[in-house]
């Protein structure tokens, strides 16, 4: 089981308008242990993220309701959401939208078509940066585990 050390099991969102995408996703992080839970739209899960618990957001960036970054922003926005580690799931990457996504405090990028092994490397990545923040904050308090955008790797994983 996928488990913060403390017996709890990761909640893991994704949200992406492809079917397709979600159940692959979804069958693939739930066989590592994962509790998923799916959103086919930015407003679905907007809904999903203020009724429920996550602790890790995989976001497409094109949407046809609300698009990942506008999603973000509202994230960001919430005090409960504003920490979360968010991972961009897009096919095409530009400047504009790292810069974006560097000002939105995106966790990391993950470039499709993606390797199931650098799938899993970054949800591990930034949920294991998210347990250290949680680790070295103060009883009572929120540490922030978003900071910078990572270094974008390719799918072959190259810097």
């Amino acid at each position: 089981m996928a488990s913060t050390g403390a017996g709890k099991q990761w909640r893991l969102l994704i949200v992406d308008d492809h079917e397709q995408i979600r159940s692959s996703l979804q069958r693939t992080l739930s066989f590592e242990g994962y509790d998923v839970v799916t959103a086919g739209s930015g407003s679905r899960a907007l809904d999903l993220l203020a009724t429920a618990v996550f602790d890790l957001v995989l976001l497409d960036v094109n949407m046809p309701d609300i698009d990942g970054f506008s999603v973000l922003e509202k994230m960001r926005e919430d005090t409960g959401l504003e920490a979360m580690p968010v991972i961009m799931v897009t096919g095409v990457v530009d400047s504009s939208s790292v810069l974006r996504g560097k000002k939105l405090r995106v966790s990391d990028y993950l470039i499709k078509p993606y390797r199931i092994a650098d799938l899993l490397s970054r949800v591990e990545r930034c949920l294991s940066v998210s347990l250290s923040f949680d680790d070295a904050a103060e009883p009572g308090e929120n540490a922030s585990p978003a900071g910078e955008a990572s270094t974008l790797q390719g799918s072959d994983g190259q810097r």
